[in-house]
């Protein structure tokens, strides 16, 4: 997580910011900006760690559509929600306390923007939160506004929410891509299961690659359910505050009926080969209590589609309420690289590098591995420092950290501000953006370079 003020040479551009809360006033406002200003959109600004709601370009026009806060219909039934861009996931959860569907919740804070963590392609707890996305409504350059994707209410869309729907799928085309503005979207609900028991278990940290590898094979086997996470030992001090040590500690969740579930839970604890003296079993939240730590507090509750203890670790570990974030004294940056399970001794690499950037007196570095299927390790890594005397030696540590990786042939699958896109191999995106917004009306923001060039 990091607030504007650990982006540097951004810290002092001069944005307007205009606040518009119907789809009409969107219009209003991309008809009456000056052509030759950049429009630059973002929902609750909270996209912590890449720069919240700092632009990419000098001085453009911002627009918060924060205040976009309807969630217009919701059918538990077939598991589907209308929301607006500004509704949180705080706010989405609680609708659906006590449904048999749920929420599959960022770990980010409360407050997120379900849609903009989901358009710039952030991880759940269940699963991916691309794959929540059924649909999403958008205003143009041309001030046109268009459905994408399923709607409940489209003659196209018929009555089962796919998002696929019959011929071109043109959904994948708005998610980090700022061709418009957002002003809402269809969101997929989740059945939520009968039982889920969450394991949380501490390991030798050398032993993490193995370990993936193990969770790999349960996660296809469907023995463990959704996104197995493993934080090591310095993301356990960025996020907890805990003791450094040498151990890593990992999270899963098992789903499945109330006979069932305990069975099955010791069965992948005997699988993975957990030391029982070193594994607890949360059968829900409350087995949790006053002394538990705040992530396991945000695992349990977050695997269930909770949210409430969320900020609790936002503010353990920035100091600040989610709303004051970005003046507090403590900042926090990401490198988002993608892994694969099956590739031991890159995962070995990937470590390695980790622990070369963390020392006794500079910033904290530490990794947390998702495993977002039985292939793919979503690699967040997180960068602690004390903003009066360590932003500096932070964004030396990102650049160091892009190079590091791109020398492996792993790149980061999300961006942050002070490192955008500046090259596309790819030319049917810039004939598409030209189209779309042939006066280049809407920023680049991090993904969409205004000078093209061959990588």
């Amino acid at each position: 997580m990091n607030g504007r003020a650990n982006v540097g040479e951004f810290d002092n551009a001069e944005t307007e910011v205009l606040t518009p809360i119907t789809i009409e006033e969107v219009r209003s406002l991309i008809q009456t900006v000056p052509i030759d200003t950049k429009i630059h959109t973002f929902s609750t600004g909270y996209n912590w760690g890449l720069g919240s709601s700092v632009p990419v370009d000098s001085r453009p026009t911002s627009v918060s559509v924060s205040g976009m806060r309807t969630v217009r219909d919701i059918d538990i039934e077939l598991g589907w929600a209308v929301i607006e861009a500004g509704v949180t996931q705080a706010e989405l959860s609680q609708r659906l306390a006590g449904t048999t569907r749920m929420l599959n919740v960022t770990a980010s804070s409360a407050q997120t923007s379900v849609l903009g963590n989901a358009l710039d392609r952030g991880v759940g707890l269940r699963r991916h939160r691309t794959e929540d996305l059924l649909g999403v409504e958008i205003t143009l350059a041309d001030s046109s506004t268009h459905r994408i994707g399923w709607w409940p209410d489209s003659d196209q869309s018929g009555r089962v929410p796919y998002r696929y729907g019959t011929g071109p799928d043109l959904l994948g085309l708005f998610t980090q891509s700022n061709f418009g503005v957002v002003t809402a979207g269809v969101v997929s609900l989740l059945r939520r299961p009968e039982a889920t028991a969450v394991v949380k278990s501490a390991v030798p940290s050398e032993h993490t690659p193995q370990l993936l590898d193990a969770l790999a094979n349960a996660l296809a086997s469907g023995l463990i359910n959704a996104v197995p996470k493993i934080y090591s030992p310095g993301a356990q001090s960025s996020y907890a505050g805990a003791d450094r040590s040498d151990e890593s500690v990992v999270y899963f969740a098992v789903d499945g009926s109330r006979t069932s579930v305990d069975t099955l839970t010791h069965l992948a604890i005997e699988q993975l080969g957990l030391h029982p003296t070193g594994t607890e079993i949360f059968h829900g939240t409350e087995d949790l209590d006053a002394a538990s730590d705040p992530v396991t507090k945000l695992v349990v509750h977050g695997y269930t589609g909770d949210v409430s203890a969320h900020d609790h670790l936002v503010v353990g570990t920035l100091g600040a309420e989610p709303a004051n974030v970005d003046a507090s004294g403590t900042g926090w940056i990401f490198f988002l690289p993608l892994l694969f399970s099956g590739e031991r001794a890159l995962l070995e690499k990937a470590y390695s590098i980790i622990g070369q950037h963390n020392t006794d007196h500079g910033p904290t570095v530490g990794a947390t591995a998702n495993l977002l299927g039985p292939d793919i390790v979503d690699f967040v890594v997180s960068i602690a420092f004390d903003r009066s005397s360590q932003t500096t030696s932070a964004h030396r540590i990102l650049t160091s950290l892009h190079a590091d990786f791109r020398s492996l042939g792993v790149l980061p699958y999300r961006l942050d501000a002070g490192h955008p896109l500046t090259r596309n191999a790819n030319d049917l995106v810039r004939v598409i953006r030209d189209a779309l917004d042939p006066h280049r009306r809407f920023s680049g923001g991090r993904y969409l370079p205004d000078e093209w060039t061959s990588a």
